[in-house]
C-alpha cells in the first residue's frame, strides 16, 4: 500500500550551541547568527523516500544522530534523509542554520516604480516557519494539490502539481471533498492527461456548494486527493488541505467575492511581515485568532500587509495569520 505521511514535530533551539562570529569557509560567506534547531522524530514503518526541505535565506546543514547529511542554500532546496530514516528508531534532527544575505547591498522598494539602495541586512535568523519530515513514495512525480473556484459556473477545479512526462495513457484522479469534521459531502473522479508543465487538473460541477464568505467562514472543506492509473493501480495520496470556495474579482471600482460588490475596511497591518524576530517570538495560532477578532470587533474586513519598505528576507511565515483569517472571515492582502 502506498502512503504519502507528514510526521510534525516540534524544533526546539539549543541556547547552549556555540554562535559563530567569524567568517566561514574562506571567507566565501559571513557565519554571524548561527544557531542550532533540534528535534527527535519516531516513523513506525518503512519508507522508501523521506525528504527535509526548506526555503529561506542562508544556509541550512542538516545532521542526523549527529552526522552531517546535506546542506541547503537559498532559495530553497531538500535533502534526502532515506538511507538516515529507520522504523521504529528514535532518531534526533538537527539543523545548522547560518543567516547571511545574499548580496553586500540590497533594494528597497518602497513602490512600484521607486527602490532605494542600502545595506544588506538579514532581519529573521533562524527558522521561522513550520518544518515537517516528508515521507513519500520513491520517484512519484506528483508534489501537491489546490483547488480554485469559479462561482458563476458553479465549478471546483482540483489541480496537481508535480513532474509528470506527456503520455497516452490517463491518469484517474479522485477529489474528496470533507468537511472539517471529516464527512465526505462529494467526490469527483475523471480521467485526465499532464499538460506540458507535468501538471494535472480536473474540473467538475458542484451545484450545492457552500461558499466561503466574511459572514460565512465555517463553510470551509478539506480535500482529499488521490492519483491512480487508467486500470485503478494507486499511485499516490496527497496531504489533503483545506480550502474555501470564493472568488475574488475588479470590476471597475468595484471589488467583488463571489459575485457581490464587498466594502472594504482595511487595516494596515504587517506584524506578520515586517516585524522580525519580536513578531515571530509573539506568534502562536491563538495569538493569531486574537488579532482577527479584536480587528472583526473594531469593524474591519481586511488586512493590508507589506506595502513599504519591503525586501527580501523580510517576509516571515504566513501560515498562522492566514488560517486564523480563514477561520474568521478576515481578508487579507499581501
Amino acid at each position: 500500500m502506498i502512503a504519502v505521511l507528514f510526521l510534525l514535530v516540534q524544533w526546539l533551539s539549543v541556547p547552549s550551541a556555540p554562535v559563530a562570529t567569524e567568517s566561514d569557509r574562506a571567507a566565501q560567506r559571513a557565519a554571524d547568527g548561527t544557531s542550532w534547531f533540534a528535534a527527535t522524530v519516531t516513523n513506525e514503518a518503512e519508507v522508501s523516500s523521506a525528504k527535509w526541505t526548506v526555503a529561506g535565506l542562508g544556509v541550512f546543514e542538516a545532521y542526523v544522530n549527529g552526522r552531517r547529511v546535506g546542506e541547503v542554500g537559498f532559495p530553497c532546496g531538500e535533502v534526502d534523509l532515506t538511507p538516515y530514516v529507520r522504523a521504529g528508531e528514535r532518531q534526533m534532527l538537527a539543523v545548522n542554520v547560518t543567516a547571511y544575505p545574499l548580496n553586500a547591498t540590497t533594494l528597497d522598494y518602497n513602490a512600484p516604480d521607486r527602490a532605494e539602495k542600502r545595506t544588506a541586512t538579514v532581519r529573521n535568523k533562524g527558522i521561522t516557519g513550520d518544518v515537517w519530515l516528508e515521507l513519500r513514495p520513491r520517484d512519484t512525480p506528483f508534489e501537491s494539490a489546490f483547488a480554485t473556484a469559479d462561482v458563476h459556473r458553479h465549478e471546483v477545479t482540483v489541480s496537481v502539481e508535480g513532474r509528470a512526462k506527456p503520455s497516452d495513457e490517463a491518469y484517474r484522479l479522485t477529489a474528496r471533498m470533507g468537511t472539517l469534521d471529516g464527512e465526505v459531502v462529494r467526490t469527483f473522479e475523471g480521467a485526465c492527461r499532464p499538460d506540458a508543465a507535468g501538471n494535472l487538473s480536473l474540473t467538475a460541477v458542484w451545484p450545492d456548494v457552500r461558499t466561503w464568505d466574511v459572514d460565512t467562514p465555517q463553510n470551509r472543506y478539506r480535500c482529499a486527493v488521490e492519483i491512480r492509473t487508467a486500470s485503478g493501480e494507486l499511485l499516490d495520496a496527497l496531504t489533503p488541505f483545506e480550502f474555501g470556495f470564493r472568488q475574488v474579482e475588479v470590476q471597475g471600482r468595484d471589488i467583488l467575492l463571489n459575485g457581490t460588490p464587498i466594502h472594504i475596511r482595511a487595516l494596515f497591518n504587517d506584524w506578520s511581515v515586517n516585524n522580525g524576530a519580536d513578531g515571530m517570538a509573539a506568534a502562536s495560532d491563538a495569538a493569531c485568532r486574537e488579532t482577527c477578532s479584536r480587528a472583526l470587533d473594531a469593524g474591519y474586513n481586511l488586512f493590508i500587509a507589506g506595502n513599504y519598505a519591503f525586501r527580501a528576507g523580510c517576509v516571515t511565515h504566513l501560515g498562522g495569520l492566514l488560517r486564523a483569517c480563514d477561520a474568521s472571515g478576515m481578508l487579507y492582502s499581501f
